[in-house]
């Protein structure tokens, strides 16, 4: 009788991990020393707490675009076709519209020329403005809070920014269950056609 109730334990599992959501955050800092940091994990709301379990965390190092460049000249980065684009957008549409983006940070810059400053920091502002809009128009919840500080003495790049995107397991689950369908019916006409 009690070993019934075992087969329970991985059901409630499953149903928790339907629960959860899919977390990835971006950690972007130049001080005191550079850090560029990824991280993923589930987490489960409960009325005003979350828990996190983080489950993978990649930090790249130093010359990272270095590698990336050398990696894309020997051609170990496949680029995207056109039909891949077409997949890509039909799964991360979905996919964003049932996402919660939320940053902040600390963005201080100087050029050295207090006129050049005070340009590029409106420049930055009016980014920031249609990145927010986008975000609100494209994630089911958005919130960008990024302070611009401007340094008007010398020229200075700081940045102290985190972003994490979360999106529930569900609509995952079903953004590829539609892009499985795609390609399977993109595979079918592809096929008639050639024969």
């Amino acid at each position: 009788m009690p070993y019934e109730y075992l087969l329970l334990v991985p059901l409630l599992f499953f149903f928790f991990f339907l629960l959860s959501q899919l977390w990835a955050e971006v950690i972007c800092r130049t001080r005191p020393e550079e850090v560029l940091e990824l991280r993923l994990g589930l987490s489960w709301r409960l009325g005003q707490r979350e828990l996190r379990a983080p489950l993978y965390r990649w930090r790249p190092g130093r010359n990272l675009m270095e590698r990336w460049k050398s990696a894309r000249r020997k051609g170990q980065i496949p680029s995207l076709g056109p039909g891949d684009w077409k997949l890509f957008l039909r799964l991360g549409i979905p996919l964003l519209k049932a996402a919660t983006l939320r940053a902040s940070g600390r963005l201080r810059l100087g050029t050295g020329d207090a006129g050049g400053t005070g340009f590029a920091v409106g420049l930055f502002w009016s980014v920031l403005g249609l990145a927010q809009a986008l975000a609100k128009a494209a994630c089911r919840d958005a919130d960008i809070g990024l302070r611009i500080e401007p340094e008007f003495t010398r020229a200075e790049l700081e940045i102290d920014a985190r972003c994490i995107l979360s999106v529930p397991v569900i609509h995952i689950i079903s953004a590829a269950a539609r892009g499985l369908t795609y390609l399977r019916r993109h595979g079918a006409k592809t096929e008639g056609t050639r024969g």
